[in-house]
Formats: C-alpha cells, sequence, structure tokens
C-alpha cells in the first residue's frame, strides 16, 4: 500500500471526523478548505461512503488539528 492508495472509509472513522470538526466549532467549508478537498468529498466521508488515501487521512487530521492514526485502526 502506498500514501496514495484507497482504502474504504468507515463509518466509525467518519463519525470521528464530524464529531472533531463539531468540537471545533468548524463549518464542512472550513475543514474541506483546510484540507484541500471538496465540501460534498468532505460530506462523503463523514458519511463513511467510498475510500479515501493515506495522504487525504493525514490532511484530514491536519485540518483537525489531531493524529492520523486516531482516526485508522489496522
Amino acid at each position: 500500500m502506498t500514501i496514495k492508495d484507497p482504502m474504504p472509509i468507515g463509518k466509525e472513522m467518519g463519525k470521528m471526523i464530524k464529531e472533531r470538526r463539531l468540537e471545533l466549532k468548524l463549518t464542512k467549508a472550513q475543514v474541506a478548505k483546510r484540507a484541500k478537498i471538496k465540501v460534498s468529498r468532505l460530506e462523503n466521508i463523514e458519511k463513511g461512503k467510498g475510500t479515501i488515501s493515506l495522504a487525504q487521512v493525514c490532511d484530514l487530521s491536519t485540518a483537525l488539528n489531531m493524529y492520523p492514526h486516531t482516526l485508522v485502526s489496522c
């Protein structure tokens, strides 16, 4: 697996991302801009739909001021 290979987004990951965003009182637009993704993409991630690359996990965790490993379980 490389940093750009997609992996399934679990509902738990999406839930953690949404909860953290709300905890920080950030809008979807603010997080999407920080993570360099579209708002529609963030909405799908928060719903646990589709796939996500490790690079996007890192970008989102940076946008939400959290460690990437907290979003990914091995």
